[in-house]
């Protein structure tokens, strides 16, 4: 499990949940001057990519199957189920 890192974490050098380094450590002969993540995610937004999505008309359609075709005592998909 990772730590995501906001801005007012941003200078931690250790994890604030299980007290490990951020970076590896940097060797003496390197090359780089920026420390180097030892984890990294990216986070992409799934709002724009869905809005996106319902405004091709093409997609659209498909987007909205499960809603408009709902079967009545039948279970063809998990969106048919009471839960």
């Amino acid at each position: 499990m990772t730590m995501i890192v906001e801005k007012k974490d941003a200078p931690l050098l250790e994890c604030r949940f299980y007290h490990k380094p951020r970076y590896h450590p940097i060797n003496q002969g390197s090359r780089s001057k920026k420390p180097i993540v030892v984890k990294f995610m990216l986070y992409l937004p799934i709002i724009p990519r869905l809005q996106r999505i319902f405004a091709s008309m093409q997609t659209m359609p498909h987007m909205t199957w499960h809603h408009e075709n709902k079967s009545q005592g039948m279970l063809r998909h998990p969106s048919d189920g009471e839960a």
